[in-house]
């Protein structure tokens, strides 16, 4: 929780001052994360609990991304049980197709509650897709790092 905390703040921020930074999608990268690294069960909840703080940001019915991202962590998860999703391409190709298919479930969901979609929603979608793919090859490098670092064990000096 304190990971969907840190990234409600950074959305906040980024909405007051540096408005580009909206078109990477943090909510996404966490849930395809903990989709990479975690069971089935927690990448639904994760892509649940973010998808749903993400609609009450947007102004969104609620469930919209809530419903997305539960079902991007959920596939990626289960995709990496079968699949090993370690290289840093792979993982990139990952990214963008959750990403257009964020767009187009989000998209398919508005439709279908008779809500409008905003202007420009497919090109803002291709936008959105590259911006978030090549910010995750930073993001997940360094969570990646940040992760194994702190499963490492210092070793002991040997005492007499």
């Amino acid at each position: 929780m304190a990971v969907i905390g840190t990234i409600t703040l950074a959305e906040a921020l980024f909405s007051l001052h540096l408005r580009f930074l909206l078109y990477v999608d943090l909510f996404l990268l966490y849930s395809v994360y903990t989709g990479l690294i975690a069971s089935q069960l927690s990448a639904t909840y994760g892509g649940f609990a973010a998808g749903a703080i993400q609609d009450v940001l947007n102004n969104l019915p609620i469930g919209i991304n809530g419903f997305s991202k539960t079902a991007l962590g959920f596939t990626v998860a289960t995709i990496s049980r079968f699949v090993v999703l370690e290289t840093t391409w792979l993982r990139f190709f990952i990214v963008l197709a959750a990403s257009l298919l964020n767009s187009a479930i989000s998209g398919g969901l508005l439709y279908t509650l008779d809500q409008a979609l905003p202007v420009h929603f497919f090109q803002t979608s291709l936008i959105q897709a590259a911006c978030t793919s090549t910010a995750a090859l930073v993001i997940f490098q360094m969570a990646d790092r940040f992760r194994r670092g702190r499963e490492k064990q210092l070793a002991r000096p040997y005492a007499h």
